[in-house]
């Protein structure tokens, strides 16, 4: 079979993922097409479209922010890491390099993290078998340390910190076997769930693992701290990063809907924010 990079899945242009100078355009990553598309409606100036036969459509526009318009862009991966697998490759098949997914998840810290919270993920445990065919499971799924910093800080600038946990994530394959336990191995899973819970993992959900392994894959741009990135360099950097909001504590699906709801709208705002903070910090001229 020939290899491809053909875009299956997402309507793309040339020139889509340029802008913000020589960084790239920031994207916005959503399991649910509704998110995605409320984040743009709601947030987005200068709205383009691009539509996909599959459902995940892609938006395009700009961020205000102090006098400056940000590039951003809005898009869903589906549920779960075989659907952003597609998706995330075709984005950075066409170029796109900065991600930042916005996502749900449940707590495995129900005594301290409640709905509504927010958790800022720095790694992901790869409990799942898609990021098996990119890395061996020895290699860690880690976010991009300068998002995690900047949406920290965000969520501060958002008078969210006392609300936002900042650790380690679970990453799976199936929500009704392995976090639900509608399956043979019900002991199984509920044991390995436990242990995570005892090791102080802080949420379970289902696609930063390969988030963060595909970003690994893609980024080459292997550099000392100390030094300071071209333009040509920066061009090339994959950046990843994930947020999300808790939606269930005590039950994976909290009934609170308003509380729920909170969340969501919490970590948009959030998000938003870092990509103010971060853009001040990297692409304005000092």
């Amino acid at each position: 079979m020939s290899k491809t990079k053909q875009l299956n899945h997402i309507t793309t242009e040339n020139g889509d993922f340029e802008g913000n100078g020589s960084y790239g355009r920031y994207v916005f990553l959503s399991g649910s097409g509704s998110r995605a598309k409320r984040v743009a409606e709601h947030h987005f100036s200068n709205l383009v479209v691009r539509k996909s036969d599959r459902g995940h459509d892609l938006y395009l526009g700009t961020l205000k922010s102090e006098g400056e318009s940000i590039d951003v862009a809005s898009i869903s991966t589906g549920m779960g890491v075989s659907s952003i697998e597609i998706i995330l490759s075709e984005l950075i098949f066409a170029g796109a390099r900065r991600f930042l997914r916005i996502g749900t998840c449940g707590s495995l810290q129900p005594e301290k993290i409640r709905v509504p919270s927010a958790v800022v993920v720095t790694a992901a445990v790869r409990d799942e078998r898609a990021s098996a065919d990119y890395a061996p499971i020895e290699v860690p799924a880690v976010a991009t340390p300068e998002y995690v910093e900047y949406l920290n800080k965000a969520a501060i600038a958002s008078d969210w910190g006392e609300n936002t946990y900042c650790g380690i994530v679970h990453c799976k394959s199936t929500l009704y076997g392995r976090e639900f336990g509608y399956s043979p191995l019900k002991e199984v899973h509920d044991a390995y769930i436990r242990n995570l819970t005892n090791l102080g993992v802080l949420a379970t959900e289902m696609e930063s693992s390969l988030l963060f392994i595909l970003g690994m894959c893609h980024n080459k741009n292997i550099k000392p701290i100390s030094a300071i990135d071209t333009p040509e360099d920066a061009a090339q950097d994959i950046s990843v990063g994930t947020l999300l909001a808790v939606i269930g504590d005590d039950q994976p699906f909290s009934d609170a809907q308003e509380l729920k709801g909170k969340s969501v709208e919490k970590i948009i705002e959030i998000a938003l924010n870092f990509v103010r903070l971060h853009y001040r910090s990297v692409c304005v001229p000092v």
